[in-house]
C-alpha cells in the first residue's frame, strides 16, 4: 500500500511539471493588434462593462474578454486577459496575460497573471502566478490592480492602473 502511494504520488508530481498554465500562456492564442481585438467587441451583441481594451503600466494595450472555456459556452464568471501591443516586445501581442474570475461583488476580480512580467528581476517557474485583486468602478475609466505575491515570493506587493481604451462606457 505505502509503494502504492509513494509511486502514485511521483506520477502526480512529474504531471504537474507537464501541464500547461490554466492561467496564462507564451502562446500566441488571442488577438494581436488593435483591429483583431475590437472586431470582437463589433462581433460580440452585448459587452460587459469589465471587458474591452485597457492601457496596463509596465505592459501596454491589453483586451479582458469573456472566457468561452467552460463547456465551450460563455460563462458568467471568468475573464481572460490578453496582450494586443507590448510596450517593448511585439512577439508578446497575442499572447494570454492572465485570467480573471468574478467575485460576489460586482466590481471586484482575483486575478491570476504573468508573475515575471508584474516583478522584474526574479526567476519564477513555468506553473507560478503572480495572484491580486483587481477592482474598477464602472463610472470610471481607471481601474486598479493589486498583486499580492506568487506561490514562492509571498510578499511581494504591487499596485499597477489600468485605463479603459475601447469602448468607452
Amino acid at each position: 500500500m505505502l509503494l502504492f502511494l509513494f509511486v502514485n504520488l511521483g506520477n502526480n508530481l512529474s504531471s504537474q511539471e507537464e501541464i500547461p498554465n490554466f492561467y496564462w500562456s507564451n502562446d500566441i492564442i488571442g488577438p494581436k493588434n488593435m483591429d483583431e481585438a475590437k472586431k470582437l467587441f463589433l462581433e460580440n451583441k452585448k459587452v460587459n462593462k469589465l471587458e474591452g481594451i485597457w492601457f496596463q503600466e509596465q505592459i501596454g494595450k491589453v483586451v479582458i474578454l469573456k472566457s468561452k472555456q467552460i463547456h465551450g459556452t460563455t460563462n458568467t464568471y471568468l475573464y481572460k486577459k490578453y496582450i494586443v501591443e507590448h510596450l517593448n516586445d511585439e512577439r508578446l501581442n497575442g499572447t494570454l496575460l492572465g485570467t480573471l474570475f468574478k467575485t460576489k461583488k460586482e466590481n471586484i476580480f482575483v486575478i491570476f497573471e504573468r508573475p515575471e512580467m508584474i516583478f522584474e528581476n526574479r526567476i519564477f517557474s513555468k506553473n507560478d502566478n503572480a495572484t491580486g485583486i483587481f477592482e474598477y468602478n464602472e463610472n470610471q475609466e481607471t481601474a486598479i490592480l493589486v498583486f499580492k505575491g506568487t506561490k514562492k515570493y509571498k510578499k511581494l506587493n504591487k499596485k499597477i492602473l489600468l485605463s479603459k481604451v475601447y469602448p468607452k462606457n
